[in-house]
């Protein structure tokens, strides 16, 4: 974690029971933010308002060949456009 890049860590596996906990615990432990995002989407708008230059890092619930569509709406959502920057 840098003291000079404001970090924060987003939880997008809702799936796992008490995983997001055990992430914020970690994102407590290190002294960084941590969000929950119900979807891709969410996650796209909550980091919209960040401090320009943050690092952001996601957990994400595990993709399998068969969970493909779950994959691809997250890439879609955080697909690199000028509204993104």
């Amino acid at each position: 974690v840098s003291k000079k890049r404001p970090t924060y860590i987003f939880a997008l596996d809702n799936y796992r029971v008490s995983g997001s906990e055990q992430l914020r615990r970690y994102a407590r432990m290190m002294g960084v933010p941590f969000c929950e995002a119900a979807s891709a989407s969410e996650l796209r708008t909550s980091v919209s308002r960040l401090p320009e230059g943050a690092l952001v890092l996601v957990d994400t619930a595990g993709y399998g060949p068969k969970d493909l569509e779950p994959a691809a709406d997250l890439a879609r959502a955080l697909e690199h456009d000028e509204d993104w920057d």
